[in-house]
């Protein structure tokens, strides 16, 4: 049995997918498989995978059903001790796997949390996986101290297997999150590894378009959250951790962004103000505002009473980068 299955899907990253794949296999951990997913692509992508000859790559095609199904049969297709899961246009550090595991043996740990390093095409940023953690890994996640995401992240297998685990269809923006808090939820021992492996492109069309296309999904994020505390009977545990999660993604963080359309923009406000005094009772809001940086809690302050001048603001501040 290999070590580690390395999931990819890949859709349109032909300018990205090579350097991705040789990352992996140029790890120094040999015992690995390297599972991608084609989902459709219309470039030339699976040309360039059937390109790659090496024994350890097996490849999946698919017709464009979305990267949370490809993710699904890449983890359906899987048969290492752990997943590790990257992006097809991502790429990471050659001892990444081999330190990842040794950890996870090391700590008989479920899941091994490291950090990364973010490029926006404009600068490059030490990301953190993980801060001020509680214990309480289902909190720290409601509360961003784990990070939601996927790629700097070691899984067990089992943990997918043995509790059907999967990601939902349904959404394509937040899935992280969703799966990450029925994952973390079921983790036995979760060990954090304070090192940056994987090199994570965020890149400017991409971002473009989740804003355009997606973003209304994560009322449809917030929902599946919700579903899944209370099917597990934890809602009353984490309420305040829920809604200040809600607080933010589907107010602060949307309305703090000058989205591409000012319909999506002023809807995020509109529904977020119906909520307002409830949110100001909630102690761990409070301190979200009160420990954002100057300029924000300002900004924020100015939502509160006019969207039109806060609006002329966040354009202005997006033009001078003062947030930067």
């Amino acid at each position: 049995m290999y070590k580690v299955s390395v999931i990819i899907p890949a859709f349109n990253v032909e300018s990205y997918i090579e350097k991705s794949i040789r990352s992996v296999l140029d790890q120094t951990l040999k015992e690995i498989e390297v599972i991608v997913v084609n989902d459709g692509s219309t470039d030339q992508t699976l040309k360039i995978l059937k390109n790659i000859n090496d024994s350890k790559l097996k490849i999946i095609d698919q017709l464009n059903f979305g990267v949370s199904k490809a993710r699904n049969a890449g983890i359906n297709a899987a048969t290492g001790e752990y997943l590790f899961q990257l992006d097809g246009d991502d790429w990471i550090e050659s001892t990444a796997l081999m330190d990842m595991y040794q950890e996870a043996v090391k700590n008989s740990a479920d899941i091994v949390i490291t950090d990364a390093f973010v490029d926006d095409e404009i600068r490059v940023d030490y990301f953190a996986g993980a801060n001020s953690l509680t214990g309480d890994s289902v909190k720290d996640l409601l509360l961003g101290n784990i990070s939601a995401n996927i790629w700097t992240k070691l899984y067990k297998r089992s943990l997918f297997t043995e509790n059907n685990i999967s990601y939902d269809p349904r959404i394509t923006i937040g899935e992280d999150l969703l799966i990450n808090l029925a994952l973390f939820h079921k983790a036995k021992k979760v060990s954090h590894l304070q090192r940056a492996y994987v090199h994570y492109m965020q890149r400017q069309v991409s971002l473009t378009k989740v804003y355009n296309e997606k973003l209304l999904q994560v009322y449809t994020m917030q929902e599946l959250i919700n579903n899944f505390l209370n099917e597990n009977s934890l809602f009353e545990k984490y309420q305040k951790d829920f809604e200040c999660l809600e607080y933010q993604h589907t107010y602060y963080y949307r309305i703090m962004v000058d989205t591409k359309s000012r319909k999506i923009h002023r809807g995020f406000y509109e529904r977020g103000m119906m909520k307002y005094v409830e949110y100001l009772k909630n102690p761990l809001i409070v301190n979200f505002i009160n420990t954002r940086p100057k300029g924000e809690q300002k900004l924020e302050k100015l939502f509160r009473y006019n969207y039109l001048l806060a609006c002329m603001r966040l354009r202005l501040i997006k033009y001078f980068h003062m947030f930067d």
